[in-house]
């Protein structure tokens, strides 16, 4: 189970709104994370541009947006690993990403025990 301090995990917001906005074009309003045994499971808000969020707003962009950000995320993901052990100071064993219709992307880290 880990354990992680306060100053931790405010870097650990840190380190990922900063990479989002400089990797990914994208300047959430609020992140917010949760601990549960060797998960942390992250949350996003507010991740789509004014132009996005028009785009969202048709059905049958959603899952063409959806599908692009996943796969933008998939290209720089080794680089947000390496940010997050380096400040965790611990092993990643798996991260998954997601995007809702709603401008909300969840970050899953499964930490190696």
């Amino acid at each position: 189970m880990i354990n992680l301090s306060e100053n931790k995990i405010i870097k650990l917001k840190n380190a990922i709104r900063n990479f989002l906005q400089t990797k990914l074009g994208e300047s959430p309003s609020q992140i917010y994370c949760y601990l549960n045994n060797n998960f942390i499971a992250i949350y996003i808000h507010d991740i789509n541009s004014l132009a996005e969020q028009k785009m969202m707003r048709l059905q049958e962009n959603q899952k063409l947006l959806i599908d692009y950000k996943t796969q933008e995320f998939e290209i720089v993901k080794p680089d947000l690993i390496k940010r997050i052990e380096r400040i965790l100071d611990l092993k990643l064993n798996k991260i998954y990403s997601l995007v809702t219709e709603d401008g909300i992307r969840i970050i899953n880290l499964r930490i190696h025990n």
